[in-house]
């Protein structure tokens, strides 16, 4: 219907379902009469949004979820569904009530049913963010498992299905929680950030060399906007987040292109430690009368706070391996008051180690159920087993008379102690756990008639929480005359060692003094095995060549390393090496063994053939690339498959304006990305990668059926490329 009039336009933009067609149909003279009144009329007629009395409509949805995969059910049974969805999310900590939770109906013969779909209202619109990171993929039962995300990214992804994908990323710039974790199924690009005073740049290493992959242009990812960070940025264990520290507040960004997922609003921090498995905080904020806070970080909730004592900083609490305990050293003083106290001084302090279960943030309970700091006399160092609930601690007791300077293996929560090893005249323990937990080794600094001698005690440590009546122990004795023990490097997924001392030179007969230094810096390598007969074997596989080693650094991709030696007073180098055997380790020999019958003829048959381990090896050092490095102080490390190494110039005093450079090589020392001239240089870090991306219910499932599921598929892809390859050859 058209009046042709200004004022019908005004109306029907008000009231879109006023229609005259049929009025006008049978009376047209009417029109005219109409338009007279529309036009008197429209100029009075307001939009009812617009009026004070009219109700203020919500249009913000960020609060709420979508939730698919839900069971189906008619209405009597969706009662009980939505007391089922409150129950699950009251065990996560979320509070929703029952009108906060809206169904999708459809109607099927004139019963309605739910549609397995459901609209969600949290408090705010970061734990809604949190409810849809820990409900996606959660299964209720066998046949239902949920699909989750916030109303934003499902309006994203809804539009995405329309083929409007780069207009919805476009007009919608927030992160959508099914590729917050994308990263770790990226294999191509490896993700690194550093930072100049406080801007963040995150680059990508795109594997620009003859021997990696090498990306076409369409597929670089575009360069991001710098982050802003006040104090030094990190990385979540698993790489998932970036922090960034601000003055009132820490942001953790994420997804594929870097922005905000959460935000803590907590002035003053200055550092963040998260639990290996993502799951908790430690906020650290030294100017607060409480500094301490650990944080749930999925519910966005804190937990528990606690005050700094003397000596204690940002280091003090420490994770265990899974994020389901979190310990510190206490010390107590045994001084009557108005004696002064001093740090140092061990005989007059009681040690404990406090141990916190999470969530509760409670301390573990003794043998009688109390709760309890664990008490150890003359407690010097602790650290977690990466790989079990295990304390290490290092002790020189004081209290007990003629107890000896320990390492003692404790169990968690249990409080047991699972070992004890004692040495005689040590000085002084460091603890070097292997990364992946398999073995320990212990720096022994002892005495020997009035010297000062070195040793590095090995531990295999591969399954401490199995009963056993001790655990395997070797011990490297270091020969030389030590003048400074610099520590050990683990091959992080072999079972290498190297030690870096500085000695005394020994000049062998007809050998010349060519330098002034009498000391030299050494490496000595060793090879770890298990022998089934002889159980743990140290091997000394070599030493390095070079006298001034300052640090070596092990590949994880196995058997390449690589030194920086110190040239001269202004000249360091970075050597790459790969270790290469030349006899056949590994292999064995066959021995006979046959049973001692005095006096008798052995029957043949009771000689029987039994495999000894060859043990005696040989390897080379054969060096693969030397680079100059060009900064006067630096940092050096590879990322964590092995596959690249940096060098990254620091500062050496908070003055210093002199630029510094970042240099990345891949594992045969070939230079394939750098950055010059950077001034203000504060950090570089790669970007960490899970070790596992599967659950251990999801990976035993995979090796019971990965031969069934995949045997098929691989034998019809090779029958098609024989039958393309027979093609080829009939169409010759």
């Amino acid at each position: 219907m058209n009046l042709d009039c200004e004022g019908w336009t005004k109306i029907v933009e008000i009231f879109p379902e006023m229609d005259f067609s049929k009025e006008l149909e049978e009376k047209p003279e009417l029109s005219k009469y109409l338009r007279g009144s529309i036009n008197q009329l429209s100029t009075l007629v307001e939009p009812p949004l617009s009026l004070k009395e009219a109700p203020e409509l919500d249009s913000d949805f960020s609060k709420y979820i979508v939730i698919n995969g839900l069971p189906l059910c008619d209405e009597k049974k969706a009662q009980k569904l939505i007391m089922l969805i409150i129950k699950l999310f009251g065990k996560k900590k979320f509070n929703v009530s029952e009108e906060n939770i809206v169904f999708n109906y459809s109607e099927k013969e004139g019963v309605k049913q739910t549609t397995g779909q459901a609209f969600i209202k949290l408090d705010t619109e970061e734990k809604a963010k949190i409810a849809a990171v820990q409900f996606n993929g959660y299964q209720l039962d066998k046949k239902h498992t949920f699909s989750v995300c916030t109303f934003n990214d499902f309006d994203k992804i809804m539009e995405i299905g329309q083929d409007k994908e780069e207009e919805a990323l476009t007009r919608d710039s927030k992160t959508s929680y099914l590729e917050l974790n994308a990263q770790t199924m990226e294999t191509r690009l490896t993700p690194y950030a550093f930072q100049l005073g406080k801007n963040v740049y995150i680059k990508n290493l795109q594997g620009q060399s003859k021997i990696l992959h090498t990306l076409e242009e369409h597929e670089r990812p575009k360069e991001l906007e710098p982050l802003q960070s006040d104090q030094t940025f990190s990385w979540s264990p698993r790489g998932t987040y970036l922090v960034v520290i601000r003055s009132d507040k820490v942001e953790f960004v994420g997804g594929s292109k870097m922005t905000p997922i959460l935000t803590i609003n907590e002035p003053k921090v200055e550092s963040i430690t998260f639990s290996p498995c993502e799951r908790y905080l430690l906020v650290y904020c030294p100017k607060n009368d409480l500094p301490y806070s650990v944080w749930n970080f999925q519910t966005h909730e804190k937990i528990r706070e606690f005050e700094q004592f003397r000596g204690e900083n940002a280091q003090t609490f420490r994770w265990s391996f899974q994020g389901d305990y979190i310990a510190k050293i206490v010390r107590k003083s045994t001084k009557k008051e108005g004696e002064e106290e001093n740090e140092e001084d061990e005989e007059n302090q009681k040690t404990y180690i406090a141990v916190y279960e999470l969530p509760s943030m409670k301390m573990i309970e003794d043998s009688d159920n109390n709760r309890t700091s664990i008490f150890v006399d003359g407690l010097r160092e602790f650290t977690w087993a990466p790989n079990a609930n295990v304390i290490v601690h290092t002790s020189f007791p004081i209290v007990s008379e003629n107890a000896l300077p320990r390492i003692t293996f404790l169990g968690v929560p249990s409080r047991r102690n699972l070992h004890m090893h004692t040495h005689k005249d040590s000085q002084n323990f460091e603890m070097t756990f292997h990364p992946d937990g398999s073995y320990l080794a212990v720096m022994n600094e002892f005495t020997l008639k009035k010297q000062t001698k070195f040793s590095v005690e090995i531990f295999e440590t591969k399954d401490l929480t199995r009963l056993q009546p001790q655990i395997p122990h070797q011990q490297i004795l270091i020969e030389k005359e030590v003048v400074k023990f610099h520590g050990v490097s683990w091959e992080p997924s072999k079972d290498k060692i190297a030690v870096l001392t500085t000695s005394k030179k020994v000049l062998e007969a007809g050998q010349k003094q060519f330098s002034n230094d009498p000391n030299k810096s050494s490496v000595d390598i060793y090879q770890i095995k298990n022998d089934p007969m002889l159980g743990l074997i140290l091997k000394n596989i070599g030493s390095m060549a070079a006298d001034k080693v300052l640090e070596v650094h092990f590949s994880s991709a196995g058997n390449i390393l690589c030194t920086i030696d110190q040239e001269g007073p202004s000249r360091t180098s970075l050597n790459f090496y790969m270790i290469q055997r030349i006899s056949n380790e590994g292999q064995t020999t066959t021995a006979k063994f046959q049973p001692a019958m005095r006096g008798r003829v052995v029957d043949p048959k009771h000689v029987k053939d039994k495999k000894i381990a060859a043990v005696e090896d040989t390897y080379e050092f054969r060096k693969m690339a030397k680079h100059e490095v060009k900064d006067k102080r630096f940092v050096a490390k590879w990322n964590e498959n092995g596959r690249f190494f940096v060098v990254q110039g620091r500062k050496m005093l908070s003055i210093d304006k002199q630029p510094k450079t970042i240099r990345i090589y891949n594992m045969f020392g070939e230079l394939i990305e750098q950055h010059v001239d950077l001034l203000g240089l504060e950090n570089f870090q790669f970007r960490p990668r899970p070790l596992d991306i599967l659950k251990p219910d999801q990976v035993k499932k995979l090796k019971k059926t990965y031969k069934s599921d995949y045997e098929k598929v691989f034998k019809e892809e090779e029958l098609k490329e024989r039958e393309a390859q027979s093609n080829v050859v009939k169409d010759q």
